[in-house]
Formats: structure tokens, C-alpha cells, sequence
């Protein structure tokens, strides 16, 4: 079985203009040429309306054109919203499943390589920056862009010495603003970095609230965070100048573009109607600058919540491993394995069905080896294989499907036990009619060997115990035993144990040794030496040496793999 490549490409972000998006664009260019032809109507039905005016008769069929023309204006607004909306909001839930997708996959090796720990709050504001873009700035990007044209078009129509000012206004409207990017685009850099700095202070200092109180610390962390606070707001205050810089030059176009209407009607000796209607003009377009302006705002802010995102999303994928049909153990070959940092190159090896004890002494990596098994860290150097799955560090694959792992790093999940057991049995917790009774049979059984049933220590309402956020409710045994038992449901080939509990507590040491017997997969538990209850098939050692970098791959200082023999593979009561 060939793991599936992985995508080592830069990470491609959803195109705006593909899927269902496309008809919502093409709605809104639709709208924005619907616009501009009201503005042009409307411009022209003032003209004759005041003509009129001053004859003596007003013209009522130009003055119910007016108004009809303001309502449909006001609803192709709406509509504009509307489908501007549509367009951000689907964009950004494109990106969002893209990214929990990513995140789910690739090597858990942050802590080695990269640094992924984004606050919630970061990523959401960097996803409402790629909204405001989308939904705001594209939609009137698009309707402001046709609106300037046809803007100028419709004064071309009636006085084209007057068009043709404007037009030069506009031109130096937007170099004004293509002038004031740059420095905008370093102030919102500066000012995302100082707000990270003061997020990230302000997230250690709550979690680590207890340190900061036992030294008597919290009046100079008030003072770093009252510092911190005030470089993010001299920084925000520059930041918000810019933008309003770039966001005033339409307004300030407004009174030049007067004045200029009066010396160009001086020369010209345009008529009161087509001055009226120039100045109508004038104003939508203002309004219409004014709006491009945003969305060059917004499209700066896009591009730093781009980046930030892309960060995450360039996480490398990983192949994923496809179950095969029948169930059993599966045996481990390690083979020249290192970790820079973590762990020397060692060797190791196990039988299908084998209970692999995992010893050494602190920092040997003994949890960075288990963590290697469940593929949540890439190898710096050689080759692990599980049954017939190989990986290496740079083509690695998912083995969740047929690895499970019971460690703090996999806590439970808020919700009930019974919910916790169910996400990996499939509902078998429930006793749904037509429920698979092998499933329903090995449930039994391990809610049995892991002491869960109805009125057991700890379950005061059974399977619907609240269990809170990470089990935190739960004493620590009974929250490893759930684990365990979420664990053996999921039908491992490879059940990994790296959690203290089952060293400490006798209750979770018999659960696992009970497990054991009812579900066939290889198991590799990390516990100190004599802290098990029944003798391991294998042991395999690590020593001082595994966790230094770089060391022989021929030697055998820093690992050694003890056979305890004579045990045979057992076999599934279920």
C-alpha cells in the first residue's frame, strides 16, 4: 500500500470568480451597468425637468421619472448589498473549510519548524479582512468602477468641456491614493504586528496567571501591557491618518470640481440646466471615488489577512493512509529514525499483535517516538513502517485510520461520554436498531473493561456524564480510561499509549490490560520500568544519547530493543 503524495506547492487560495460566486459577480456588474443607466436617466430627466421649470410649465412625466429613478437606485443598492454579501460570506467559508483542512493534516512539527499557534481572535480578524475585501471591496470596486464611467459619460452627453475636467479630476483623485498605498500598506503591517505582540503578551500572562501572582509580578505586567497598549494605538492612530487620507481625497474632489464647474461655465455660458445636472453628477461622483477609496483600503487589509492565512495553509499535506478490509494487528519497523533535537537515530522493531514497553530516562524521547507512530511529527531522517505503510519526513502520510493514540495531546471532547465514545464508534453507544452487533458487542465490552457502565465512580448519570472542555471535570483516571475506550472503538491495527495515568492508577493499568485482550492491535505503551502489571513482549530502551542530534545510525549506545519473548500475538474476543 502506497501512501498518496503530498502537495509540497505554495498554497493556492480559492479563486473569487469561480463556483456560485460567478453569478453573483455577473449580477453585480449587471447592477452596476443598471446604475450608471439610472444615473444617466436621471441626470437628463433633471435637465428637461428644470427646463421646464423656467418656462413656466414643469413637467410632470420628467418629475415621476425622477422619483422612479431614485427607487430604482435604492432597490439596485439593496440588491448590490445583497449579492455582495452572498459573494464575501461564501468566499470566506471556501477559505475557512480550507483551512480547518489543512490544519487537520501535515505533521504536527510546529514546535520544530514553524510556529502555527495564531490566536482564534487573529485568524478570525484575518478572515474578516479577506470578507470586507470580497464583499465590500470587489462588489464596489465593480459598481464604483462602471458607476465613474458612466458618470462621465452622461456629462459628455451634456456639456463635454465639463466631462472633460472632471475626467482629469478623477485622474488625479486616484494617483493620489495609488500615492498614499505604500506608506498605508507599512502602517497596517506595523500595526498587525504590534496588536499580535500585545495578544500573544496577554495569552501567556492569563494562562500563566498563577506564576505571575506567586512572584508578585502583576503590577509590572500591567505596566508591559499598559506599553504595549500604547505603541498599538500611536500605531493605529498613524494608521487610521493614512486611511483617511486615501478615504478624504474623493471629498476634497468635490469642492475643486465645483469651483472648476464655475470657471468652465463662465467661459462656456452652459445653461442653468446642464450646470444643475453637472453638479448632480459631480456629486454621485464623489460618492463613487469615495467608495473605490474604501475598497483600496479594504484590499490592503486583505492582503496582510492573506498572507497571515497562507502561513497556515501552506502546511504540507499529507497522503492518507486507506483502511483495508480486514481487521488485525499491524508490526512496527523503525528504521534510522531521527528527530533533530529530540531524538537520535535509533532502530527499533515489533511483531503484529506485540506489547511493546517503552522505557528511558527523561528528555530520551520517548513521547517524541510515540508521536512519530501516530504521524502528528515527520521524521528529520529515516523510514517508519506500519504493516505495509512507509513514510519518511518528506512523504508522509496520515495513519490515523489505523493508529490511535491515547495521550493528553488527544483530549476529550466537550459534550457526554457517551458522545465522546460515539466519535469513534459511530453511534454504537446509542443501541440504534439495525446497529452492525459486532460493533454493538465491542462496545459492551470495552465500556466494560474500562469500568463505564451505569453507576460506575465518577458517572453519576452514566453515558451522560457532562464531560467539559479537554475532560477537566473528570478525574484524571476516568478521563484516561474514556480515551482509552474512545481509542479501542476506533479498531486500531497500532494503539499507542503515552499518558501518565495509566503508570500512576491502577484502575486505568488493568482497563488497558482488558482492552488488550479484546482488541487485536499492536501496543506500544511509555512507562517507566516495573510500573506495569503483566510482563511486555518487547521492550525497546531509550538512552541519555536518543535525544541528542545527529547521532550514529550504527550505534547502539542510545537505544536497545529487549525481546521479553515467548508471548504470542493475541487474538480479538470481539
Amino acid at each position: 500500500m502506497d501512501p498518496s503524495k503530498r502537495s509540497t506547492s505554495r498554497v493556492r487560495f480559492p479563486r473569487i470568480y469561480a463556483g456560485r460566486r460567478r453569478r453573483w459577480l455577473h449580477r453585480l456588474v449587471l447592477n452596476g451597468l443598471a446604475q450608471g443607466a439610472a444615473a444617466f436617466a436621471l441626470a437628463h430627466l433633471l435637465q428637461r425637468a428644470l427646463g421646464s421649470a423656467r418656462s413656466g410649465d414643469v413637467e410632470a412625466l420628467a418629475v415621476v421619472g425622477m422619483v422612479v429613478t431614485g427607487l430604482v437606485i435604492w432597490g439596485l443598492r439593496i440588491a448590490e448589498a445583497n449579492d455582495a454579501e452572498r459573494v464575501g460570506q461564501d468566499y470566506v467559508m471556501r477559505v475557512r473549510i480550507r483551512l480547518f483542512e489543512r490544519l487537520m493534516e501535515g505533521p504536527d512539527d510546529h514546535a520544530r519548524r514553524r510556529r502555527y499557534g495564531v490566536p482564534m481572535s487573529r485568524m478570525i480578524s484575518d478572515l474578516n479582512a479577506l470578507r470586507n475585501w470580497v464583499s465590500v471591496g470587489v462588489a464596489r470596486s465593480l459598481v464604483a468602477s462602471i458607476m465613474v464611467v458612466g458618470l462621465l459619460v452622461t456629462m459628455a452627453t451634456i456639456d463635454p468641456s465639463i466631462a472633460l475636467v472632471l475626467g482629469g479630476l478623477v485622474a488625479v483623485a486616484v494617483l493620489v491614493m495609488l500615492g498614499a498605498a505604500p506608506t498605508l500598506r507599512r502602517r497596517v503591517r506595523d500595526a498587525r504586528r504590534r496588536r499580535g505582540r500585545l495578544a500573544n503578551n496577554l495569552g501567556e500572562k492569563v494562562l500563566a496567571r498563577e506564576t505571575v501572582r506567586q512572584f508578585a509580578r502583576v503590577k509590572r505586567e500591567r505596566r508591559r501591557i499598559r506599553r504595549q497598549s500604547d505603541r498599538l494605538a500611536e500605531s493605529l492612530v498613524q494608521r487610521a491618518r493614512m486611511a483617511q487620507v486615501l478615504r478624504a481625497t474623493p471629498a476634497a474632489l468635490l469642492p475643486i470640481a465645483l469651483a472648476a464647474l464655475v470657471f468652465v461655465t463662465a467661459s462656456s455660458g452652459a445653461s442653468l440646466e446642464s450646470v444643475v445636472a453637472a453638479v448632480l453628477v459631480v456629486g454621485l461622483l464623489t460618492t463613487s471615488l469615495a467608495e473605490l477609496a474604501r475598497a483600496f483600503d479594504y484590499r490592503l487589509s486583505f492582503e496582510e489577512g492573506r498572507e497571515r492565512i497562507g502561513d497556515l495553509l501552506a502546511r504540507t499535506r499529507r497522503g492518507s493512509v486507506a483502511e483495508a478490509g480486514d481487521t488485525g494487528a499491524w508490526p512496527i519497523e523503525i528504521e534510522d529514525v531521527a528527530v533533530a533535537g529530540r531524538l537520535s537515530r535509533v532502530s527499533f522493531e515489533a511483531k503484529a499483535g506485540e506489547f511493546v514497553h517503552v522505557v528511558g530516562d527523561a528528555a530520551a524521547g520517548k513521547s517524541t517516538l510515540i508521536r512519530l507512530l501516530a504521524g502528528r511529527l515527520a521524521p528529520d531522517h529515516g523510514t517508519i513502517r506500519l504493516g505495509p505503510v512507509a513514510w519518511t519526513g518528506a512523504d508522509a502520510v496520515d495513519p490515523s485510520e489505523v493508529v490511535q493514540c491515547v495521550s493528553p495531546d488527544a483530549p476529550l471532547l466537550r459534550g457526554t461520554v457517551g458522545s465522546n465514545l460515539d466519535y469513534a464508534s459511530g453511534g454504537a453507544s446509542g443501541g440504534a436498531s439495525g446497529r452492525d452487533e459486532r460493533d454493538l458487542a465491542l462496545f459492551r465490552a470495552v465500556r466494560a473493561a474500562c469500568d463505564l457502565g451505569d453507576g460506575a465512580p465518577g458517572l453519576p448519570e452514566g453515558l451522560d456524564t457532562r464531560v467539559e472542555e479537554r475532560g477537566t471535570n473528570l478525574a484524571a483516571s476516568l478521563r484516561a480510561r474514556i480515551a482509552l475506550a474512545r481509542a479501542a472503538l476506533a479498531r486500531p491495527r497500532v494503539l499507542l499509549v503515552d499518558d501518565p495515568a495509566f503508570v500512576i492508577d491502577a484502575a486505568a493499568r488493568r482497563a488497558l490490560l482488558l482492552v488488550r485482550e479484546i482488541v487485536s492491535a499492536t501496543l506500544v505503551i511509555v512507562a517507566p520500568e516495573d510500573a506495569l502489571d503483566a510482563p511486555a513482549d518487547r521492550v525497546w530502551r531509550l538512552g541519555p544519547g536518543a535525544a541528542e542530534p545527529g547521532g550514529d545510525a550504527t550505534s547502539s549506545s542510545s537505544c536497545r530493543q529487549d525481546a521479553a519473548g515467548g508471548r504470542p500475538a493475541l487474538r480479538p474476543v470481539v
